[in-house]
């Protein structure tokens, strides 16, 4: 059996803990190791090179949203931490065995979402029992939303036009290397003419001075006449690229080549209509990232009147801190989703749900009747004014505790931040949602593994005093 240091400070040995509780127990280890051989091996050969079994994998996962590592320094653990090694199932430092970089980053990017979401069930419904002081012991649910971020700037219609442009220009580069495209020589000259003209266009609209609107529209003339000519210069390319496209790899350089051309006509349009014309662009026509095509544009009205761009993320957690459920709202809101979080508490947990709070952002009559058709108590503050009935029944004693205790969610969702779901780095929607899955994975696994070491602590002490 492996020895974990006991050390509450730093979030490994708890993770550590943790896992080594699945690997210790079958009835969580077993049906864990079938979701990832049915997600990972099932149209797999046994062919190929060396690669991870499945419970390395699912380690090296973790491991990576609980210790806030990228894929680099998640290698660099994988082959000189020795605690790490031994989890992973390698004798010692020494061993041949070695973990690669493009392995880890395939394998691990190989589990999706929903394979995590099912994993945490197992996690939390098992893990529960841990902490449970009876066995008649319910479920108490704390809700609440954050906004996970994506890795994005801070759009502009400007600096959008702008990604669009060098992606462009980054593209042709490629094919001019391989000799399939003419009449690029000044690429470079492109690039950086282009790059002045968008600083020019910024330092006017963020500057001051007399005749601020006479140096704003110059600005944005330049600007529209240089990016015009680019795409009428890359939609030739593409025209006489379509006729001599025969590899695969290139015919994917002129498919993305024409997405970041479609989408450079889209932002020379509304640059135009927002800057020239003085029309309001819809939210709708708006991109946020042309890299993250996914990410939302978030304000919920905290202090600062702070803008967040990514997804809110719904979590529920018992009175144990264990998250139960979650899940990422793509242009779905809180009030809507917590019904949904609802059933699939009662569909994926044996125990009642004897209290579910959240706070005002939830409040509706009607949101409030149908969830106590199916909680037996919901404790929801109502937004502003109140009737006498509203007011007698937040002044009760037992409402009032439960608001105490509800915000014991924001202690989980601060710990959520510190197990990669500050910021997510991964790409695209479904990256987004293995972030999620994993990081929730990893939080579960801490608080697990820390409950145990705690106990074992307190078994040890009453050794101590026994044999005293």
């Amino acid at each position: 059996m492996i020895q974990i240091p006991v050390d509450k400070r730093d979030e490994l040995p708890g993770i550590l803990r943790g896992l080594q509780w699945i690997y210790m127990t079958p009835e969580v280890f077993n049906p864990i190791m079938d979701l990832l051989s049915e997600k990972i091996q099932s149209e797999k050969s046994e062919t190929g090179r060396w690669g991870m079994n499945l419970w390395q994998i699912l380690v090296l996962g973790v491991l990576r949203n609980g210790l806030e590592a990228n894929f680099s320094r998640l290698t660099d653990l994988a082959n000189n931490h020795r605690l790490i090694r031994q989890m992973l199932g390698v004798v010692s430092l020494v061993d041949e065995a070695d973990f690669h970089y493009q392995t880890i980053c395939d394998n691990v990017n190989h589990i999706d979402g929903e394979t995590l979401r099912k994993i945490n069930i197992i996690i939390a419904s098992e893990g529960g029992n841990i902490f449970k002081k009876n066995e008649e012991e319910g479920l108490e649910i704390r809700t609440d939303g954050y906004v996970l971020e994506t890795n994005v700037h801070f759009p502009t219609d400007m600096n959008l036009l702008w990604d669009c442009a060098r992606k462009c220009l980054d593209i042709i580069e490629k094919l001019d290397g391989k000799g399939l495209v003419r009449g690029w020589r000044k690429l470079d000259n492109w690039r950086k003419d282009l790059k002045y003209r968008k600083i020019g266009l910024e330092r006017a609209n963020r500057g001051g001075g007399a005749n601020k609107e006479k140096r704003i529209a110059k600005a944005v003339e330049k600007y529209l006449v240089k990016t015009h000519a680019l795409e009428v210069k890359i939609s030739d390319t593409l025209e006489a690229l379509s006729a001599i496209m025969t590899e695969p790899k290139t015919v994917l350089l002129h498919l993305e080549l024409s997405d970041y051309h479609d989408l450079m006509k889209h932002h020379i349009k509304l640059v135009n209509q927002r800057l020239v014309e003085g029309i309001p662009v819809e939210h709708e026509e708006k991109y946020f990232s042309i890299f993250e095509r996914h990410t939302e544009w978030i304000k919920k009205g905290k202090s600062g009147n702070r803008v967040e761009l990514g997804h809110n993320v719904l979590i529920s957690a018992d009175q144990h801190r264990l998250i139960r459920d979650y899940e990422v709202l793509n242009k779905k809101s809180e009030k809507e989703a917590i019904h949904g979080a609802v059933d699939r508490l009662k569909k994926n947990y044996s125990e009642e749900i004897e209290l579910l709070s959240a706070d005002k952002g939830f409040y509706s009559k009607e949101n409030v009747e149908k969830l106590e058709e199916k909680v037996e108590r919901v404790v929801i503050p109502k937004t502003g004014k109140r009737t006498k009935k509203q007011k007698e029944r937040e002044e009760e004693k037992d409402f009032k505790e439960a608001r105490k205790r509800h915000s014991g969610i924001e202690s989980v969702i601060n710990s959520l931040e510190h197990h990669g779901m500050g910021r997510c780095f991964n790409k695209g929607l479904d990256g987004f949602e293995r972030c999620v899955g994993f990081g929730v994975l990893s939080y579960n696994l801490h608080q697990i593994g820390n409950k145990l070491i705690s106990l074992e602590e307190e078994s040890l002490e009453r050794l101590k005093i026994k044999a005293a």
